[in-house]
């Protein structure tokens, strides 16, 4: 790691302390063995946190992580989620045109506008257009969840890392959330033959109507459409 990138990962765990103990927490960046617990084999996270009743491991990326580093962070995650009392997250911190850009958060009533057009979008067999759209919407819904968020833009995979690591989602609706990346960046960049499932699309109205229960104009996902996974739901 160069003194450039060791200088901002330093940063960023230094505003992760700061976060992290205004809640309570305990936080230790680069933490000894003897705080790692035996479960995570050779990992070693950038951060653990800790407080009674909840124990936080953290990794840091500098940039968005590759498929194969994303297929192993996967499996770090159901590591810890067999591990009661145990999470965790990956902050992506990826330098992108997008940095100078401020997010407005949005009220519930245009949360479930954008929600109703997703839904329309689907119904009209535009699917493609509603699951971009989905998860636009999805990263709304997590900023407006979310009061520590700041207005700066989120990646798709950090809108995912945040809704599970403040316990808004369970760890089954994050890991297929994590599935559909692959199919999301596709499209999103240009490659139109990637087919989007619409049942992908049901699980994302399903996720966020669930994230906001006051918005009623969406409708409910087929029966047929694996329901997302929020904590209190089956």
């Amino acid at each position: 790691m160069t003194i450039d990138l060791a200088s901002r990962e330093a940063a960023i765990l230094d505003r992760l302390k700061d976060r992290y103990e205004q809640q309570g927490y305990q936080f230790f960046a680069h933490p000894g063995p003897e705080l790692i617990p035996a479960f995570l084999g050779g990992f070693r996270p950038d951060a653990i946190a800790l407080k009674p009743g909840d124990r936080l491991i953290i990794e840091v990326k500098l940039k968005q992580p590759p498929a194969n580093a994303e297929k192993h962070l996967a499996e770090i995650a159901r590591k810890v989620a067999m591990q009661s009392g145990w999470r965790f997250t990956v902050l992506v911190e990826d330098e992108s045109p997008e940095g100078g850009v401020r997010v407005r958060r949005s009220t519930t009533a245009e949360i479930g506008r954008q929600l109703a057009e997703v839904a329309a979008l689907a119904q009209a067999g535009h699917a493609r257009a509603a699951f971009i759209l989905a998860w636009a919407v999805l990263e709304a819904a997590a900023r407006a969840s979310c009061p520590t968020l700041t207005d700066r833009p989120l990646t798709p995979m950090q809108t995912i890392q945040e809704l599970a690591m403040q316990g808004l989602i369970e760890e089954t609706a994050a890991d297929r959330l994590r599935d559909m990346l692959a199919a999301r960046n596709a499209v999103a960049h240009g490659d139109f033959s990637v087919a989007v499932d619409p049942a992908a699309v049901r699980f994302l109205l399903d996720l966020i109507a669930e994230l906001h229960p006051t918005l009623g104009d969406a409708p409910p996902p087929a029966d047929n459409a694996p329901r997302a996974s929020l904590p209190g739901h089956g």
